[in-house]
């Protein structure tokens, strides 16, 4: 006797959602958690040592607040998805990037800190494309472009009609 698995697939986001929509909101929850606490390890273990992981000292740096009017930093945002305080993916980017975003602000386009923030947004940008799922909408535009060159490659291939010309 010949034992067949069965060909399962796994299912789609939007599928998903139409079941139960916590569940994609923990599937994203877990691959932003995955992808802060990546950019947290390599932050740690980089000549800077965290700079990142922590709020800025305001003792050490008193002036910080003044020039930076929403401070953000990556274990506060890490503390923040695992108590559900995003409800999508895109806030939680916007606040990944408004760490990057005050590094420069701070410290100036073209510093040492600048530079490693650069670094880390590049690392960032990466991950999240490759393990963050797209929110549903970006998902139905994704779909309808692709159905629109679907559309134009027929176009172009269908053969053209001559107009008949009077002799």
């Amino acid at each position: 006797m010949i034992n067949r698995r069965s060909k399962r697939t796994r299912p789609t986001t939007s599928s998903v959602a139409a079941v139960n929509p916590s569940l994609v909101q923990q599937r994203w929850t877990a691959a932003c958690l995955n992808v802060v606490r990546d950019l947290r390890a390599r932050d740690k273990a980089s000549a800077w040592r965290g700079i990142f992981g922590r709020p800025v000292d305001p003792v050490a740096f008193p002036d910080y607040l003044d020039a930076v009017p929403a401070p953000m930093d990556l274990g506060t945002i890490e503390r923040a998805l695992m108590a559900g305080r995003y409800a999508e993916a895109a806030a939680f980017a916007a606040d990944v990037s408004r760490v990057w975003q005050n590094a420069v602000l701070y410290n100036g386009e073209g510093s040492a800190v600048a530079e490693w923030a650069a670094e880390l947004e590049k690392m960032f940008e990466a991950r999240f494309a490759e393990r963050v799922p797209p929110a549903k909408g970006e998902t139905d535009e994704m779909e309808e472009m692709q159905r629109d060159l679907k559309r134009m490659k027929a176009e172009v291939r269908a053969p053209r009609r001559v107009p008949a010309t009077a002799q």
